[in-house]
């Protein structure tokens, strides 16, 4: 049966560490309303609330996000390569 005690207990945003806010080192941050708890060890390695960059990329014709392909469709995306466009037209420049 649940006590009292477990309905206040909070995840950790970086590490997901259950724990409760009035027995140690937790910190609170609020963003638009809402709260999010950081636990004292991962509060040391990084105080700022960060959040995980959603990259989109196209597939078959649809933006998606990268994070929902299967794991073929983002081995091919880890593996592609990125062109520099100055490099191109430095190139182009000189053979001309």
């Amino acid at each position: 049966m649940p006590t009292m005690r477990d309905a206040r207990a909070v995840p950790c945003h970086d590490c997901g560490a259950a724990g409760y806010p009035e027995d140690g080192e937790w910190h609170v941050y609020l963003r638009r309303g809402e709260r999010f708890w950081k636990c004292g060890a991962c509060f040391k390695l990084d105080p700022f609330l960060r959040q995980r960059c959603e990259v989109y990329s196209r597939a078959v014709g649809y933006l998606r996000p990268v994070s929902q392909w299967n794991k073929g469709k983002q081995a091919e995306f880890r593996s592609r390569k990125v062109y520099n466009n100055v490099s191109f037209r430095k190139h182009n420049k000189e053979g001309a």
